[in-house]
């Protein structure tokens, strides 16, 4: 994504997201990349909406939602398996709970 991104502002102008958060895509994956991205610059991750308006407008057909996840994934294993934001603390309660066998109701194998 930061190599092949021309900087050419469509998918910025597009969304709400980077224009609050990111500015410049090529940038914060650049800085991704090479761990210059502090820690809050990165959590912004977690606020892309990965809705593929920013991929219907590339010109070069490049997907940042997809790199967002990409980063999401990262910062959950540099937290141990942990969300690292307040705001979606129960999106880790509810990966504990929706695999535990006391709330599953379907036995692995049977339908």
């Amino acid at each position: 994504m930061a190599e092949s991104c021309s900087a050419c502002g469509a998918c910025t102008k597009n969304c709400l997201f980077l224009q609050r958060y990111v500015k410049s895509p090529r940038k914060y994956f650049e800085q991704a990349l090479s761990s210059t991205l502090d820690t809050e610059d990165r959590k912004s991750a977690f606020y892309c909406m990965v809705c593929g308006s920013c991929k219907a407008v590339c010109p070069k057909n490049l997907d940042p939602g997809r790199a967002f996840l990409a980063v999401r994934g990262d910062i959950v294993t540099d937290n141990g398996g942990a969300i690292p934001i307040e705001s979606l603390k129960s999106v880790n309660n509810h990966q504990k709970l929706s695999f535990s066998a006391l709330l599953r109701t379907l036995k692995r194998g049977r339908r």
